[in-house]
């Protein structure tokens, strides 16, 4: 009897704890059931934010690229000389063509010129662009009732910077200000062609079977047609800037006394001529009537500045000059404009040679020619000129070449340049007149 009410018991706690045990296990699969759903609730939380912070990180992306794109549209309005209104005009295009539509409610775009803060607060060559937008999300809005803003804020201005224009064409209106016809070629070594015509569609043309080879930019601020069977290389590029007249400032040299050996006077111009002999040395001075040679001889021209007050300076036949320091001007003369007085044109002809270098310091620093801006004559360069260096400076004309000068180191600033026949123009660019351009950049 003892012994089966100890079985008795024994079992009945077995069954007890077996119970207990079930229901412990019951439990624990509760629980684990409890913890796996709010650790799916927790990593779909997380994986929810991962995907909002992904796209929201993408809105803000394309919001500061049309910021920023919106602020260089209004700037390159500006810099073209543009009005304030069609600037912010621009930039409101801008941003609703790059899905910024001011006309929808989630969406800001703020023009500011000049900007309203920042480094270029009152400066009325930049613009500033704000745009804000509440992009809709997947699940941040749970978590944040008042959703999730997206801000973005571009700022550019028109800066400067050098360009290597061993060419500039000055003239603003004419159509083919720069003209290249029949097997002329041009070449430009470690430089660029600017031409600031706003024509359209040829400010620039190359027509023919000679070559248009630069190791910069052709710069165009109009149009421009390129035909024939010549190469050009690169393409040209409308650029929306123009060169000002980099040496409109200059003062012009004034007139003097009689150089030593000249003919002319300022009440009785008369034009020097040489059409023989040699050993020639000419002084800096006024030339009343200028200066005229067509021989086979050479000239020396001692360093300094030549007035050419009539008469233009001419080279022609054999004739070649040399010397260092020289800067020659063409004009009228004033006392009595008529005649050998009338002013005449830079003229370069002939197979001698022009072996001449400007001055190195001074007010005519780097200036070689220059023919007066009312001489509206062209200025004909033909034959050799392979020796000449500096500055040629014609703001008034056109530059007529139809020659052979190869290697020769000089900066051509000229109203128009026409350059035909069977020509070759070697050009090996140096930076006589530093040349600045503006362009629109972003800033911030």
């Amino acid at each position: 009897m003892g012994i089966d009410r100890a079985q008795r018991n024994l079992t009945g706690r077995t069954g007890a704890l077996g119970r207990l045990t079930a229901t412990m296990r019951r439990r624990e699969r509760g629980q684990i059931l409890v913890l796996t759903a709010m650790l799916l609730t927790v990593l779909l939380a997380f994986s929810g934010l991962l995907v909002d912070a992904g796209y929201l990180y993408a809105q803000r992306r394309q919001a500061q690229n049309a910021a920023d794109q919106a602020a260089l549209a209004a700037t390159r309005v500006l810099l073209e000389g543009g009005s304030t209104s069609s600037a912010i005009a621009a930039a409101l295009e801008y941003a609703e063509a790059n899905g910024f539509d001011t006309n929808d409610s989630s969406t800001s775009v703020t023009v500011n010129i000049p900007p309203s803060s920042g480094e270029h607060v009152g400066d009325h060559t930049y613009a500033e662009v704000i745009i804000g937008e509440e992009p809709g999300t997947f699940f941040i809005h749970v978590l944040v009732t008042d959703g999730a803003t997206v801000q973005a804020r571009g700022v550019a201005g028109v800066n400067f910077h050098p360009e290597p224009y061993a060419v500039i064409v000055l003239d603003e209106d004419d159509c083919e200000a720069y003209d290249q016809i029949g097997g002329a070629e041009l070449t430009i070594s470690g430089g660029s062609i600017m031409v600031n015509s706003n024509c359209q569609p040829d400010a620039l043309t190359n027509s023919g079977s000679g070559d248009l080879l630069v190791d910069g930019t052709i710069d165009v601020y109009g149009g421009y047609q390129v035909g024939g069977s010549g190469a050009v290389s690169p393409q040209p590029r409308s650029v929306p800037w123009t060169i000002g007249d980099p040496l409109a400032g200059i003062v012009p040299p004034t007139l003097g006394a009689p150089a030593p050996g000249s003919t002319g006077t300022a009440a009785n111009p008369d034009t020097w001529r040489v059409t023989s002999g040699g050993g020639l040395t000419l002084y800096p001075g006024t030339y009343y009537g200028g200066f005229y040679s067509n021989c086979t001889c050479t000239i020396n021209m001692e360093p300094g500045v030549y007035i050419m007050a009539g008469g233009g300076f001419s080279k022609a036949g054999g004739t070649s000059f040399g010397g260092d320091g020289v800067m020659i001007y063409v004009t009228e003369n004033p006392t009595n404009p008529t005649g050998d007085g009338a002013a005449e044109a830079l003229s370069l002809t002939g197979s001698g040679v022009l072996d001449l270098s400007p001055p190195t310091s001074g007010p005519y620093e780097n200036i070689t020619l220059w023919q007066d801006a009312a001489i509206t004559s062209d200025f004909i360069m033909r034959g050799s000129n392979d020796l000449a260096e500096g500055i040629f400076y014609v703001p008034g004309a056109e530059l007529d070449f139809a020659g052979n000068t190869e290697g020769v180191s000089v900066q051509l600033i000229v109203k128009e340049f026409y350059i035909h026949g069977n020509s070759v123009f070697d050009i090996v660019y140096q930076n006589y007149w530093d040349i600045q351009v503006p362009d629109a950049v972003l800033v911030e």
